[in-house]
C-alpha cells in the first residue's frame, strides 16, 4: 500500500475489483516480493507451530526412587535433549533467515524457551547425580552428627529436588516444568551447595586419613561406608584387606562387640594379639591402635619363637608360633649359624663345607614332614621354609666354593641377612640396615627365590 501511495486499514476488507482500480497490476514486482515474504514468514509460523505442538506432547520421565512411593528421579532426558539440540538448530535457522521480520519476537522466544529448557535439564542431571550420592551418605545419623553444617545444607536441597521431581511426576509436560519461573535459579543455587557440600565431605574424608593414613588406600565410598556406622566396628570387617597387607578379619572375644583379641589372615591362620583392643571412640583411633598392636604382636612372637627354638626340636617347634615369626627367627639362625661357620674358618678350613652338609640334611628333614599329615597352614609353612632354605643351602654353597674365610666377606654381605639388635629384628644387606616392619603377612606362599630376585633385592 505504501508502494501504491494508497492509505492501509488493518480492519478494512479489500476486494480484488478495490485493488483492480487501484491499478494494482501495474506493481507486479513489489506483489511478487511481498508475496514471497508473507510465504517464507508463513512457512516459517509453520515451522514454529510444529515445535510447539511437539513440545506440548513431550513428557520427562519419572520413576520412583529406591521403590519408594513419594520420591522420584527423572531418566530417559537423552532423547529429550536430542530433540532440544535439533529444535535449537532450527530456531538459529529461523533466526538467519531474511523472512524472520515480521515473526521475530515470536522466534526468539521459542529460542529462549528451548535454551531455558537445555540448561533446566542440565542442571537438573547434575543436581541428581550429586542427590543420589549424597542421599545415601546423608542417611546415616553417624555423618549427620559428624557434619551437622553439611547435612542442613543437604537437607535444603533435598526438599527442593523432591518437590520438583514429585511435582513432575504429576505434571508429566516438559515444557511446563522447565520453563516455570525460578525454576533454573533453584536448581543452579542447588548445585553450589551440593558442591560446597560434595567438597566439605572432602575435607573431611581428608582428616580421618590424616589421622590413619592406611584409608588412603580405600575409596571415598568405601571409607564413607565405614564411617557411616562408626557405632559398628564389625562394619570395618570388609575393607581389612586393603588397610592391611593380611589381616582379612579381626577377632572379637565372645560376646562383645568392642573387645578385639586378635587378628585372622586370608589363609585363616588366627594370631592372639599381645593385649586386647578396644572398638571404641572414633575408627581412626582404634584402628590405628590395631596397626600398633599388629606390630607388637609380631614382634612378641618373634621374641617367643626365638627363645623357644633353644629348647624345642625344629620339627615340633615349627607348629608352635604364627608362621611369620618361624620364618623370621628360621632366617636370623641361619644368617648366625653361617656367620659362626665364617669365624671358624682360620683354625678349620673345612668349616663351612661341613656346614653346608649340615644344613641340607637339616633341609631333608623338613622335607620329610611334608610326607605326613599336616593340616593345610602346616603343610603351607612347611613349603615356605623350604623355599627359603633351599635359597639359603644355594648361599652356603657359593660361600664354601669361593673360599669365603670371615663374615666381611663380600660374597656374605650380599645376602639379605636377620639379626637380633636391641630387641629388634634388623635386616641387613652390604651397607643398608633396615629395622624389620613387623607387618603382619599371614601364612603367604613364597616364591622360588632366584639370581633375578636376588639382584632386585641387591639394587632396589
Amino acid at each position: 500500500f505504501a508502494g501504491m501511495q494508497k492509505p492501509f486499514a488493518p480492519d478494512t476488507s479489500y476486494t480484488l475489483d478495490g485493488l483492480r482500480a487501484w491499478k494494482i497490476f501495474d506493481y507486479k514486482q513489489l506483489v511478487e516480493e511481498q508475496s514471497g515474504i508473507a510465504t517464507g514468514e508463513a512457512n516459517l509460523q509453520g515451522t514454529i507451530d510444529k515445535i510447539k505442538e511437539t513440545w506440548d506432547e513431550i513428557e520427562i520421565e519419572t520413576k520412583p526412587h529406591r521403590d519408594s512411593k513419594d520420591t522420584y528421579i527423572i531418566g530417559g532426558v537423552e532423547e529429550v535433549l536430542q530433540l532440544l539440540e535439533d529444535n535449537q538448530v532450527t530456531m538459529q535457522t529461523c533466526l538467519a533467515s531474511r523472512f524472520v521480520h515480521g515473526i521475530r519476537s515470536r522466534v526468539e522466544e521459542w529460542d529462549r524457551r528451548l535454551q531455558t529448557m537445555w540448561d533446566v535439564i542440565d542442571e537438573w542431571v547434575n543436581v541428581q547425580k550429586a542427590w543420589m550420592y549424597l542421599e545415601f551418605i546423608f542417611s546415616s545419623e553417624d555423618i549427620k552428627r559428624q557434619l551437622p553444617e553439611e547435612h542442613r545444607k543437604f537437607a535444603q536441597v533435598d526438599g527442593h529436588f523432591r518437590d520438583l521431581t514429585k511435582k513432575t511426576h504429576n505434571v508429566r509436560n516438559a515444557m511446563q516444568v522447565c520453563c516455570e519461573p525460578g525454576v533454573l535459579d533453584m536448581l543452579r543455587e542447588c548445585n553450589k551447595m551440593l558442591d560446597d557440600v560434595q567438597k566439605k565431605l572432602e575435607d573431611y574424608l581428608e582428616t580421618k586419613r590424616s589421622a590413619f593414613p592406611r584409608f588412603y588406600f580405600l575409596s571415598n565410598d568405601e571409607l564413607l561406608a565405614i564411617l557411616s556406622d562408626v557405632r559398628n566396628p564389625m562394619n570395618v570387617q570388609p575393607h581389612l584387606q586393603k588397610c592391611f597387607d593380611n589381616i582379612k578379619e579381626l577377632k572379637f572375644k565372645e560376646g562383645s562387640l568392642y573387645e578385639i583379641v586378635g587378628m585372622k589372615s586370608s589363609e585363616g591362620e588366627l594370631v592372639s594379639f599381645s593385649t586386647m583392643v578396644y572398638a571404641k571412640g572414633n575408627v581412626e583411633t582404634w584402628l590405628s591402635q590395631i596397626e600398633s598392636m599388629m606390630r607388637v604382636t609380631v614382634l612378641d612372637q618373634c621374641k617367643a619363637a626365638q627363645k623357644a627354638f633353644l629348647t624345642t626340636p625344629r620339627t615340633e617347634w615349627y607348629w608352635d608360633f604364627p608362621a611369620q615369626a618361624i620364618l623370621v627367627i628360621d632366617q636370623q639362625e641361619w644368617t648366625k649359624d653361617t656367620e659362626n661357620a665364617l669365624s671358624k674358618m682360620a683354625g678349620d678350613p673345612g668349616a663351612v663345607e661341613q656346614f653346608h652338609g649340615d644344613y641340607a640334611k637339616q633341609l631333608e628333614e623338613t622335607v620329610d614332614l611334608v610326607r605326613g599329615q599336616l593340616t593345610k597352614l602346616q603343610r603351607r609353612c612347611v613349603g615356605t621354609l623350604i623355599v627359603v632354605g633351599v635359597h639359603a643351602r644355594d648361599v652356603i654353597g657359593i660361600l664354601a666354593k669361593a673360599g669365603c674365610d670371615s663374615p666381611l666377606a663380600f660374597e656374605w654381605n650380599m645376602q639379605l641377612r636377620y639379626y637380633w639388635e636391641k630387641e629388634q629384628v634388623c635386616i641387613r644387606q652390604t651397607s643398608a640396615r633396615f629395622i624389620y616392619g613387623y607387618e603382619y603377612l599371614g601364612n603367604s606362599p613364597r616364591l622360588v627365590i632366584t639370581a633375578l630376585t636376588d639382584r632386585a633385592y641387591l639394587t632396589c
